[in-house]
């Protein structure tokens, strides 16, 4: 809760499970005493490519478990929000929430997480359909594949025996494991 060059905000980031963060919004909302209209839900979204933005006034949950459950205890699905695409899992969508970036969207994650800070000052600015002309069309700009790390570099990806180097030395990649990362 603070100014932010002119706005009262307040950010928050639910202490509960993700299935449960309506109840954070709705006792949010009460404490604030805030209307509807004021609340930005910021969410990922693996149903759009990696770093996109994407506004939205309402609209259903599509299938994002944190969504559903503020729909569920606002009892609406009019309320703005922005997602923020990890791009389409290649494996359960579980693991891939869970999971760490790859190294060509860690390479870029800082532009995208100030892109999505900007986007959601403009929200605060000007509202969510200017917010969305402006943040809907963001492109996010493509990795630079001379700086990501090549097999037996650092954190590299597995060679063709299934092992990657660490910094705290080389690992095998375990059987099933396609996205190069060890456990």
């Amino acid at each position: 809760m603070g100014r932010y060059r002119g706005l009262d905000l307040v950010l928050a980031k639910p202490l509960t499970y993700m299935n449960d963060s309506g109840l954070a919004v709705r006792k949010l909302l009460a404490r604030e005493h805030a209307p509807l209209h004021d609340l930005l839900v910021v969410a990922d979204d693996f149903a759009l490519p990696y770093g996109k933005l994407r506004f939205r006034e309402g609209g259903s949950h599509g299938g994002h478990n944190g969504l559903r459950s503020i729909i569920d205890e606002l009892g609406t699905e009019k309320f703005s929000r922005l997602r923020v695409g990890i791009g389409d899992p290649a494996r359960n969508a579980r693991d891939h929430v869970l999971s760490r970036f790859e190294p060509d969207e860690t390479q870029r994650l800082d532009e995208l997480l100030d892109a999505a800070a900007d986007a959601v000052e403009a929200w605060a600015r000007d509202g969510t359909s200017k917010a969305a002309n402006r943040f809907n069309t963001f492109e996010l700009r493509p990795a630079d594949t001379d700086r990501l790390a090549a097999a037996g570099e650092v954190d590299g990806p597995p060679d063709e025996n299934g092992i990657r180097r660490t910094k705290t030395g080389w690992r095998r990649v375990l059987p099933g494991r396609k996205d190069g990362h060890d456990a």
